[in-house]
């Protein structure tokens, strides 16, 4: 699976609200650590549901 097909797939399960809340949730705990590349990873989590959800891209 190339990182395009990751992508789309992750986009397509994340239009589902509730692996969105799950995905945002993890990705929530894993920021709590506070380093910078924790924090970078939230951010892309935040982006990959508004993306999903018909958000801004």
């Amino acid at each position: 699976m190339t990182n395009r097909d990751y992508q789309e797939e992750l986009i397509k399960d994340l239009k589902d609200r509730s692996e969105a809340v799950a995905y945002l949730n993890a990705a929530w705990e894993e920021n709590l650590k506070g380093d910078e590349e924790s924090q970078k990873l939230f951010l892309l989590a935040l982006r990959n549901v508004a993306e999903a959800q018909d958000g801004p891209s």
